[in-house]
């Protein structure tokens, strides 16, 4: 039988040990041993506490432009990509505090640097500004 152990180290940090005998793991999937986490950790963790309409509300014409830059970056092709910038940029024109837009636009222009769309050291600083 496994032991799981979870301690409470300073009131916010957990640790979590799990002592598999050899085999184990042959025996227990992962969702069993993850379950059996997850159990643990719930008797430190109220879920009741976490609030799940606390995210930011986002402007739906960002949105619909975020849908349609995932569309094309998705497509992961160099005219693709650029659709996609374009795209997020609008996004984040019409919702300037769209974390989203800003991370995927970055992801966007990582891909350029990396399909050699551009000089790296200019597309990778666009890729680093927009995630910043």
């Amino acid at each position: 039988m496994s032991r799981l152990q979870i301690i409470n180290i300073f009131e916010t940090v957990f640790c979590c040990i799990v002592d598999l005998p050899s085999g184990l793991n042959r025996l227990y999937g992962e969702a069993e041993i993850a379950g059996s986490i997850a159990g643990q950790i719930c008797k430190f963790v109220d879920p009741k506490s976490i609030s799940p309409g606390s995210s930011r509300k986002v402007k739906p014409q960002a949105y619909e432009a975020y849908l349609r830059a995932n569309f094309f970056r998705d497509k992961n092709s160099p005219p693709d990509l650029e659709r996609s910038i374009g795209f997020y940029t609008q996004a984040i024109a019409l919702d300037e505090g769209y974390a989203q837009a800003y991370g995927n636009l970055s992801r966007c222009y990582f891909f350029c640097g990396v399909f050699g769309m551009g000089h790296p050291r200019d597309i990778f600083s666009k890729a680093r500004a927009s995630a910043a």
